[in-house]
C-alpha cells in the first residue's frame, strides 16, 4: 500500500514526474494506492495507463481521507510507504503512529 502526495520539488516536470510515479508504483504491483490531492492526481491517472495493474487508486482530498482509508483498510502485517512533499504527508504517518502502527 502506498499513500502518494504532490511532490512540489519537480519543477517543470512536475506533472509528468507524478505520472511516472504512478506508473511505476502499478509496474511495481504495489496493490492499494492511496493519492492525497488535486494537485497530485497524475499519480492516480498514471497507475491508471498500466493495463496490466491489478492493484487499485482513490484520490482523496487531504491527509485527514487518507488516514481515514487507512484506518479502514489497513491490517495486521500491511507495509504503508508514505511519500510526498513532507509539510504535505507527516500528518498521515504521525496518525499512524498514534495509532499505534509499526514505524
Amino acid at each position: 500500500m502506498a499513500v502518494l502526495g504532490y511532490m512540489a520539488e519537480l519543477g517543470e516536470y512536475e506533472r509528468e514526474g507524478h505520472e511516472e510515479v504512478g506508473r511505476l508504483a502499478a509496474e511495481l504491483g504495489v496493490d492499494r494506492l492511496i493519492v492525497v490531492g488535486d494537485t497530485a492526481a497524475p499519480i492516480h491517472s498514471g497507475a491508471a495507463t498500466v493495463a496490466t495493474w491489478g492493484g487499485d487508486s482513490v484520490l482523496v482530498t487531504d491527509q485527514g481521507a487518507a488516514v481515514a482509508t487507512l484506518r479502514r483498510e489497513l491490517r495486521s502485517g500491511d507495509v504503508v510507504l508514505v511519500k510526498g512533499s513532507r509539510y504535505r504527508t507527516w500528518d498521515v504517518v504521525d496518525a499512524l503512529r498514534a495509532d499505534g502502527a509499526d514505524s
